[in-house]
């Protein structure tokens, strides 16, 4: 029981890392191949 919380939490803070860092990377690469 306590294996899996402690294998939800990681998997949250991934999600949560990904959401934090990965997503203005996205934007911003999107942004630099858009603009001229």
């Amino acid at each position: 029981q306590f294996g899996i919380d402690v294998l939800w939490t990681r998997v949250g803070f991934v999600a949560l890392t990904l959401l934090g860092f990965g997503l203005p990377l996205l934007l911003y690469l999107a942004v630099a191949i858009l603009a001229p």
